[in-house]
């Protein structure tokens, strides 16, 4: 387990394993360690990064369906926007991973 003594906060939200840990902490810097922490602040129960080669994984454990269809519920308003909130928060989210791990020139 990689330690990340100078981030209580962030060793509280995360446990981070690594059989490199020097890119680890490369790679969780003081800035997208404190956007994981608000991340996970934010949510009521756990959130999951995992980074493996190119790929970011990302999981909430919210034990409700992402953007879930009811057939027999109509259409309305109250409900377009709900969708459209959820995906928007996906795309802030998404947008934050990108600002934090794209690569630098």
């Amino acid at each position: 387990m990689v330690k990340f003594d100078e981030d209580p906060e962030f060793e509280k939200a995360f446990a981070v394993y690594s059989n490199q840990p020097n890119e680890a902490h490369r790679v969780l810097s003081e800035p997208f360690r404190g956007f994981l922490t608000q991340l996970a602040n934010s949510q009521k129960n756990t959130v999951a990064i995992s980074l493996n080669s190119d790929r970011v994984y990302l999981g909430f454990n919210n034990s409700i369906d992402f953007l879930p269809i009811k057939i027999n519920q109509p259409l309305t308003e109250t409900v377009v926007r709900a969708y459209l909130e959820e995906w928007l928060s996906v795309l802030r989210i998404t947008q934050q991973l990108v600002h934090y791990l794209a690569p630098t020139p």
